[in-house]
C-alpha cells in the first residue's frame, strides 16, 4: 500500500472519490493542497443537510411558532409591571429545552392538548395577554396571499406561481348548468363570499385550513349568501352585511368598511378574474375538506376548556348535505365568473 500523498509518512487508507488521491486521515484530506475536492465535498454535504432541514422545518413550522410564543411569554419584559418585579430566569436555551420536552409528541394543532401542557403561570399570563390585547405583539406580521407580490419562477418558457391558492380544475361550463344569462346579483353575491373569506383568512392569520370544519362555520356565519342564499343588489350592501355579521359573530378584528373594500378590490381588479377564481377555489377547498371530515367523524361538538376561554366556534348547523349544496353553489359562481370573462 502506498504512502499518503499529502504527508508521505503514513500508509494511505482512503482514496478521494473525485481525484483518486490517496490519503491517511481526515486532516490530510482537508489539507490546503487538496482544497478543491474538499470544498466540493463539504458543499455537497451542506446542501444535503439544508435540504433535510428544510423538510423538517416545513413539518415543524407551527411548532416553532409555539416555541417562540411560549419563550416570549416566559421572557418578555412587557409582561411585568417594572424592573423590580422581574425575577431571575433561566437562559433561553433552558426555556427552549423545557418547552421542547413538554411539547414532545403533542399535536400543536390540538389547542386543548397544548393548553394542558402550559404551567398555571403561563396560562394566567396568556389569559392576561388576550384580555389586554398584547397577544397581538407575539403574533408575526401576516401578509395575505392577495397582497403578496406574484412570484414567478421561469423554467424554460413556462412560468409557475407560488403561495397562491390553486384554481379548481373541474369548474363546469356555465351554459351546461343553465340556459339563463348571468344575473347581475351573482357578482355581488360573489363579493359577499370573498369579503367574508378575506375576513376569515386575516382572523386565522392564513392558517384557516388547519381546521376546515371550524373555518366553514365562521364563513357561513359571515356570508349571508352562504348562510341563507341572500342575494345582493349592490356592492355596498354586500360589504355592510359582512360588517354586521362580524359584530354578531364577535370577531374582534377592528375591520371597517374601507378595510374590507381594500382587500376585496385587490382581488376583484386582478387581471382576467384570476384572483376571484383563486379565492373562490380556496373557499371550495375548505368546504370540500370539511365534507370529508364530516364523512369520517361526523360533527363533533367543541366543549374543551381552551375553546370556551378563547372564542368558541360560532353556532352553525352543518351536515354533508348542506356542505354539498354550498359546493354546488361555489361551482356555479366560478362558472359564472368564467362566463362573464369570455
Amino acid at each position: 500500500m502506498e504512502n499518503c500523498k499529502i504527508c508521505n509518512k503514513n500508509k494511505s487508507k482512503y482514496s478521494c472519490p473525485k481525484c483518486n488521491l490517496l490519503y491517511c486521515s481526515l486532516d490530510c484530506y482537508k489539507n490546503e493542497s487538496h482544497s478543491e475536492c474538499t470544498e466540493e465535498f463539504y458543499k455537497k454535504n451542506i446542501q444535503e443537510e439544508l435540504s433535510l432541514r428544510s423538510i423538517e422545518d416545513a413539518n415543524s413550522a407551527d411548532k416553532k411558532k409555539i416555541y417562540e410564543i411560549l419563550n416570549r411569554v416566559n421572557n418578555e419584559d412587557f409582561l411585568y409591571d417594572g424592573e423590580d418585579d422581574i425575577e431571575d430566569i433561566d437562559s433561553d436555551d433552558d426555556v427552549d429545552e423545557d418547552i421542547s420536552v413538554r411539547l414532545q409528541g403533542i399535536d400543536i394543532n390540538d389547542s386543548e392538548e397544548l393548553w394542558k401542557q402550559l404551567t398555571e403561570e403561563e396560562r394566567q399570563v396568556f389569559q392576561n395577554l388576550v384580555n389586554n390585547g398584547d397577544i397581538l405583539n407575539l403574533i408575526p406580521e401576516f401578509i395575505p396571499w392577495w397582497e403578496q407580490k406574484k412570484k414567478i419562477i421561469e423554467v424554460g418558457k413556462s412560468e409557475s406561481t407560488e403561495q397562491l391558492p390553486e384554481i379548481l380544475k373541474t369548474i363546469p361550463d356555465f351554459d351546461k348548468l343553465t340556459t339563463k344569462p348571468v344575473s347581475p346579483c351573482l357578482h355581488f353575491n360573489t363579493c359577499n363570499i370573498l369579503g367574508s373569506y378575506t375576513t376569515l383568512v386575516r382572523y386565522f392569520n392564513g392558517e384557516h385550513h388547519l381546521n376546515p370544519l371550524e373555518s366553514i362555520k365562521y364563513l357561513i356565519n359571515l356570508s349571508k349568501t352562504l348562510k341563507s342564499n341572500e342575494n345582493f343588489e349592490n356592492y355596498e350592501s354586500c360589504l355592510e352585511s359582512i360588517l354586521s355579521q362580524i359584530e354578531e359573530v364577535n370577531l374582534d378584528l377592528g375591520l371597517e368598511y374601507q378595510d374590507l373594500n381594500k382587500d376585496l378590490q385587490v382581488i376583484l381588479v386582478h387581471y382576467n378574474s384570476e384572483f376571484i377564481l383563486r379565492g373562490l377555489s380556496d373557499v371550495y377547498s375548505l368546504f370540500y375538506k370539511a365534507k370529508k371530515e364530516l364523512s369520517k367523524n361526523g360533527e363533533q361538538k367543541v366543549t374543551n376548556e381552551f375553546s370556551k376561554r378563547f372564542g368558541p366556534v360560532p353556532k352553525c348547523e352543518v351536515s354533508k348535505g348542506s356542505v354539498t349544496l354550498i359546493l354546488k353553489k361555489l361551482e356555479f359562481l366560478m362558472a359564472a365568473v368564467i362566463k362573464t370573462n369570455k
